[in-house]
């Protein structure tokens, strides 16, 4: 069973949201692998609880306060979890970067999801303090969400572009010298 909150900007005129936040609480479980897709870049944080993450051929063991990414439309799914599980997901289209308003976009900050080599990891708790960091700001965007205050949806977006620029400055390595690209 999952209890949760969901929060969304964009979606209007008939169209899907372009950011969307997931805080959900999951009983224990185990499952085969039933990957799911979407058009959305994900970052996850393990709030509390344990388990297995499952993309593509890898899977990772995850704790509280492990980060994961995922592109898009690359398949993942949690295969297992051990005691209860508090995750927040975090899911935001390109074009919600890529939108005119935003004048501080830069081309390379979708980077992190597309341009990777041998060293990637869908999993950034390799580097604690720095996954301790990423895993604070996404707390950030739950608590604009929450809050709602003036220009709550502006917030949200410069938190998002300064969580794309910490990971790439902590991880850069996982990006650099790239040996293939995730399509």
């Amino acid at each position: 069973m999952i209890t949760g909150t969901a929060f969304a900007i964009g979606g209007e005129q008939n169209t899907s949201p372009r950011l969307r936040l997931f805080h959900s609480v999951v009983q224990p479980f185990q499952r085969a692998y039933t990957e799911h897709r979407h058009t959305a870049f994900e970052l996850s944080l393990i709030c509390s609880g344990s388990g297995v993450y499952r993309a593509g051929e890898k899977s990772y063991p995850f704790r509280e306060g492990d980060i994961f990414l995922f592109s898009t439309n690359e398949p993942h799914c949690i295969v297992e979890v051990s005691g209860v599980l508090d995750i927040l997901n975090l899911q935001f289209e390109p074009r919600f970067l890529w939108s005119a308003e935003n004048a501080l976009y830069q081309v390379q900050y979708p980077d992190i999801f597309f341009k990777r080599n041998e060293e990637y990891s869908h999993k950034l708790s390799i580097r604690p303090n720095a996954a301790r960091e990423i895993g604070r700001r996404l707390q950030s965007v739950e608590y604009e969400f929450l809050q709602k205050k003036m220009d709550y949806r502006l917030m949200v977006k410069l938190q998002i572009l300064e969580l794309l620029v910490l990971i790439r400055r902590e991880y850069a390595d996982w990006f650099q010298k790239t040996t293939g690209k995730v399509q």
